[in-house]
C-alpha cells in the first residue's frame, strides 16, 4: 500500500519518502498498513491504534503517515500512545488530503498520549491539503499527560492548502516536567484556521515553553489561543509572532493564569508586515519580489 506514487505527499508531510526498514503504520482512505516489532508495538483498535513504545535505551523511531486521496470521505481516528518508563520515543505523524474531486473530505485525530516517568517524547506533526476549492478540513484533538521528569518537544506544523482546521492541544505536566511547543501556521486563500493550545503546569518544577509563527495570506483567518495554568512552583513562557500578507487576518492570544505566588509567567505577541526593506535587500541579490517574500516568510516560519 506504501506506493512511489505517494512520494511528493509524503515528502511534504515526512519528510522522508524512504520507509525501508523503518517502522510505521500508513493509513489511507481509512485502510492501515503497519510494520512494528517488539520496541515499538502497534495493535488495531476500533478505527485507531493503540501504541507502545519500549524502554531500549535507545531513542525509537516511528512514523504515522496518513492521506486521504478522494473527496466525500469523512472520518475520525482514534489513538492512544504510551511511552514506557524512562524510553525515548520520536514520532513523526502528518495527514494530507490530496484529492481533485469537487467534495469535500476531513480527517478528525482524537489522540491521547502519555509519557511516563524519566521517559522523553518528540512529536512532530504536519498538515497538508492541495485542492483549494473545497472545504477539505483537518482538526485534531491531542491530550497529552507528561508525567515526573519527563521531557515533551512538540513540532505542530501547517503549511497550506487546508481550507478548515481546528486543532486543540492540551497537555498536563507533573513534576520537573519539561514541555517545549513549537507551533508554524501557514493560511492563504480563504483559508479559516483554529488552535487552541493549554499547558496545566501542575507540580514544582515543571515548564512550559510556547513558540508560535504564523502567516496569513490572501482573505485566509486565523484565531489562536495560548494557555498557561500555573499551579505550584513553575515557569511559563508563550511567545507568538504573526504576519499579515494582503487581506489576512490574524488574532492571537496569549493567557497566563498564576494559582501559585511562586509561580513565574511571561507572554510576548507581535503582529505585523513584511519590513520593505528586507524584501529590497534580497532582490539586490537578484530575487524576484515573489521570491524574496518566500524567502523570508519560509526563513520566518522555520
Amino acid at each position: 500500500m506504501l506506493d512511489k506514487k505517494y512520494n511528493s505527499i509524503l515528502r511534504k508531510t515526512m519528510g522522508t519518502t524512504d520507509f525501508k526498514n523503518e517502522i510505521y503504520s500508513f493509513r489511507l482512505n481509512g485502510d492501515s498498513e503497519i510494520i512494528d516489532n517488539e520496541k515499538v508495538i502497534i495493535k488495531k483498535i476500533d478505527n485507531g491504534l493503540d501504541i507502545t513504545i519500549k524502554n531500549t535505551g535507545k531513542e525509537e523511531l516511528f512514523y504515522l503517515p496518513v492521506i486521504i486521496n478522494k473527496g466525500g470521505y469523512d472520518e475520525t481516528v482514534y489513538n492512544k500512545i504510551v511511552v514506557e518508563q524512562g524510553a525515548k520515543a520520536k514520532i513523526i505523524a502528518g495527514c494530507a488530503i490530496c484529492h481533485s474531486d469537487d467534495k469535500k473530505s476531513s480527517h478528525q485525530g482524537i489522540h491521547e498520549i502519555i509519557i511516563k516517568e524519566n521517559a522523553s517524547l518528540d512529536y512532530s506533526e504536519k498538515h497538508y491539503a492541495d485542492n483549494e476549492k473545497v472545504l477539505n478540513e483537518l482538526s485534531p484533538n491531542t491530550t497529552i499527560t507528561a508525567e515526573e521528569n519527563t521531557i515533551v518537544n512538540l513540532h505542530l506544523s501547517q503549511l497550506g492548502g487546508v481550507r478548515k482546521s481546528d486543532r486543540h492541544t492540551t497537555i498536563t505536566a507533573y513534576e520537573n516536567a519539561k514541555i517545549n511547543v513549537n507551533e508554524r501556521l501557514l493560511t492563504e486563500g480563504e483559508d479559516e484556521s483554529k488552535s487552541t493550545i493549554t499547558v496545566y503546569l501542575k507540580e514544582d518544577g515543571a515548564s512550559a515553553d510556547i513558540l508560535s509563527r504564523s502567516v496569513a495570506s490572501g482573505n485566509s483567518k486565523q484565531k489562536t489561543k495560548f494557555y498557561i495554568v500555573a499551579e505550584a512552583n513553575v515557569n511559563g513562557h508563550i511567545e507568538c509572532d504573526g504576519i499579515v500578507m494582503e487581506q489576512g487576518e490574524i488574532e492571537a492570544i496569549p493567557m497566563l493564569n498564576a494559582k501559585s505566588s511562586e509561580a513565574a509567567l511571561i507572554h510576548e505577541a507581535a503582529i505585523g508586515k513584511i519590513a520593505n526593506n528586507q524584501i529590497l535587500k534580497l532582490m539586490s541579490l537578484g530575487l524576484t519580489e515573489v521570491e524574496a517574500t518566500n524567502e523570508i516568510i519560509k526563513g520566518f516560519l522555520n
